[in-house]
């Protein structure tokens, strides 16, 4: 689910007008090196597409959840 969130907003960056990208809720379900990883790589998938990213200090709820914000 977040490989389609992070594809989603990559190939709708210049068509929605996507400034940037806030994520609001944990970026990783467990504290372990490959969720880490997987994190680490959909995040350089917004890197490589120039859309900046903010990470919010998360909850307990382990599903993220990415929020997009217009102009």
């Amino acid at each position: 689910m977040f490989f389609s969130q992070v594809n989603w907003l990559t190939a709708k960056k210049d068509s929605l007008n996507i400034p940037m990208v806030l994520s609001v809720d944990d970026v990783v379900n467990y504290n372990n090196n490959a969720n880490w990883e997987t994190a680490s790589a959909g995040y350089e998938v917004f890197d490589k597409a120039s859309i900046p990213t903010l990470l919010r200090p998360a909850t307990i709820i382990a599903v993220p959840l990415v929020y997009v914000l217009f102009h």
